[in-house]
């Protein structure tokens, strides 16, 4: 009985961090890509950033031939551990079509 615990353990010990890293990956790429998508389509509306943007999000921001392209990157630390941790940058790029009706300010 004391054997399945210690190796019950172990497997949550093992698997536990590598779980955690995927869905920290996971969760920033689904915020670098809502917010390239988002400031791309504000910008090719609007021409300029939108007003609330989040601070963990640095975006670029470049235009070309009547597209606007934004790269997204998040910075997302995979494995955090006693004060060490191990980040990672996840990037996302939005290409959208400048709009026609895009306002002068």
């Amino acid at each position: 009985m004391l054997e399945l615990l210690v190796l019950g353990f172990a497997v949550v010990a093992l698997f536990l961090p590598a779980l955690l890293a995927v869905t920290r990956l996971a969760g920033a790429r689904g915020t670098a890509d809502t917010v390239a998508v988002d400031a791309a389509e504000w910008y090719a509306r609007h021409g300029r950033l939108p007003p609330m943007l989040s601070e963990e999000v640095d975006l670029s921001i470049a235009e070309a031939a009547g597209d606007v392209q934004v790269r997204a990157t998040v910075e997302v630390a995979v494995i955090d551990v006693g004060g060490v941790s191990i980040t990672f940058p996840v990037t996302s790029v939005a290409d959208v079509p400048i709009s026609p009706y895009r306002s002068g300010r």
